[in-house]
């Protein structure tokens, strides 16, 4: 029987009192061709759920709750989770933080770049990190229109697919392999990530 994929790009994170930066970061990434966006609420009391109502009611963002006495660190415990329970419903899932933006340079959409590397089990991806570029409070407006001074790092892109004969470990910022069958490639997509 054949998978039917019923998302493209999935944007998956936790959360925890981050709303106000919510519909800036599904709006830019949806315009990168983001289709699907998941997060793991960690005990918000910033009002997230109505704030974040439009998206929900589109069918656009799901939230989730971490599991009743989780021993695991969260992170480990999500990308582990959502790797295996993304299989056949995301063709691409990506551990994205509410502060980091997504974009190919040349104005490609992701889900377009990416088509050139489905024979890969995932992508590494450059970021730049864009610091807090001086401001001691966080100014009125997008955030990318206020935070503009960077530095690169690697980030990642996984097929939740190919983890079906894979083991592996994602870390935040970090992917380490463990499978002779993943082969891996660096791409040029660029993530802005401000520290708000």
């Amino acid at each position: 029987m054949e998978t039917v994929i019923v998302n493209n790009l999935t944007a998956i994170y936790w959360i925890k009192d981050e709303a106000r930066y919510i519909p800036e970061w599904i709006e830019f990434h949806l315009l990168q061709g983001y289709d699907h966006f998941i997060l793991y609420d960690n005990g918000s009391t910033d009002n997230v759920f109505e704030i974040a109502k439009p998206y929900t009611d589109a069918g656009l963002l799901e939230f989730r709750f971490y599991p009743p006495g989780l021993e695991q660190a969260k992170n480990f415990w999500l990308a582990e989770e959502c790797c295996k329970e993304q299989r056949g419903k995301s063709k691409w899932i990506d551990f994205r933080s509410l502060d980091e933006r997504v974009f190919c340079p040349t104005g490609r959409l992701v889900t377009e770049f990416l088509k050139d590397y489905e024979q890969y089990g995932g992508v590494a991806v450059a970021w730049e990190e864009f610091g807090f570029n001086g401001h001691k409070t966080r100014p009125k407006g997008l955030l990318i229109e206020n935070y503009t001074q960077t530095c690169m790092f690697m980030k990642k892109v996984v097929l939740p697919l190919q983890r079906i004969l894979l083991q592996f470990l994602v870390l935040g910022h970090h992917l380490t392999i463990a499978s002779k069958r993943l082969k891996l490639t660096i791409i040029t997509l660029l993530v802005k990530k401000n520290l708000i």
